[in-house]
């Protein structure tokens, strides 16, 4: 249903504006913030519940039409994402260069930049749509892309000596 709603935007007549314009990046911020609350749910050490990424058609399911929504004012969803992904590549990159890291905070912040990679994977992965500039898209797709590149350099760097099995799945799911 949202991507028809923010699709049908264009046609709209008058210069009235929509409610769409103000609610959907709070939709698109809070998504992103509750897929963040279930990971951090899910690595309470001795939790019985499934880890929400475990499931790939339900993962798929949940981002089928969430490109839509943060395509429709992406410059704003894209800047929350970079804003989102930039201190937990930070804390990453820092968590990798100490001899004892906190397993269970590593975890977790492994498993938000999972989070984020699906997320990237796929808005980059849809073409581009009405309501923003080609050539804005495109310099939005290369900045969410140039972190998760950056997160791949990070992971191949071998400063970490575990790795969630999580956030390599991330990186090697192929949207269907």
């Amino acid at each position: 249903m949202w991507p028809r709603l923010v699709a049908s935007v264009p046609y709209l007549k008058g210069d009235s504006p929509s409610l769409l314009d103000e609610f959907v990046p709070k939709i698109t911020e809070g998504f992103i913030i509750s897929r963040f609350n279930s990971v951090q749910a899910s690595v309470v050490p001795d939790d019985s519940t499934d880890h929400p990424l475990d499931k790939v058609e339900v993962l798929q399911d949940e981002l089928d039409c969430f490109p839509y929504l943060c395509r429709f004012q992406y410059e704003r969803t894209g800047m929350y994402i970079i804003n989102t992904m930039e201190p937990l590549l930070q804390s990453y990159t820092e968590r990798g260069q100490l001899q004892f890291a906190d397993n269970s905070e590593l975890a977790l912040i492994e498993a938000k930049l999972s989070w984020v990679v699906h997320i990237v994977a796929a808005i980059v992965k849809i073409k581009q749509c009405s309501g923003c500039s080609v050539e804005t898209q495109e310099v939005l797709d290369a900045e969410l892309s140039a972190r998760v590149l950056r997160l791949v350099n990070v992971m191949d760097s071998g400063l970490h000596r575990q790795v969630l099995h999580l956030l390599d799945a991330s990186n090697l799911i192929k949207p269907t």
